[in-house]
């Protein structure tokens, strides 16, 4: 359940990214040009996905708890997202396989 949130987050903040007007944006897959030319549906769906991940995170960890580990988490993904995704080292196919991995150990342990 924290990967899935942690994935949500993660979408999220990609969005929201790719629909900013200071950031250098390009064209390369089908997903990312629809989220550019759709900015207002894209924000709607990454805003969706922040509160449906805050809400689980919160009931996982608790009221104040949780909140404080969403804010990390969001924070620390915009921070990453604005250093690396620029430079094109990761794609979404390493970021499936990276999340399959921690959702499989997830629901091992």
């Amino acid at each position: 359940m924290i990967t899935i949130s942690l994935l949500l987050i993660l979408l999220a903040s990609l969005v929201f990214y790719n629909t900013s007007k200071k950031a250098l944006l390009l064209y390369n897959s089908a997903i990312e040009t629809w989220i550019q030319v759709n900015k207002n549906y894209s924000k709607a769906i990454a805003l969706l996905f922040l509160i449906v991940s805050l809400l689980s995170i919160i009931l996982i960890f608790g009221f104040t708890s949780g909140i404080i580990f969403w804010l990390i988490s969001f924070i620390s993904f915009l921070s990453t997202i604005v250093i690396i995704y620029p430079l094109k080292i990761v794609n979404y196919k390493h970021l499936i396989i990276l999340f399959l991995i921690l959702l499989v150990l997830e629901l091992i342990t």
